[in-house]
């Protein structure tokens, strides 16, 4: 159960897309960023990636 087998990881950025964007700031400019995660991280809120695809 780590983020390499999560459905809400994104590998080729290595981001978490579980919850909306984080608001960020570099300076005076303002964006937003999903977390950055490593893939053998893990958390309480995994799902396989099989588990959400529709049928």
């Amino acid at each position: 159960m780590k983020c390499e087998t999560c459905a809400f990881y994104q590998a080729e950025k290595s981001q978490c897309r579980r919850n909306a964007p984080v608001p960020m700031t570099q300076g005076n400019a303002a964006t937003a960023q999903w977390p950055t995660v490593a893939a053998d991280d893990w958390c309480g809120e995994y799902q396989a990636k099989d588990a959400t695809k529709a049928a």
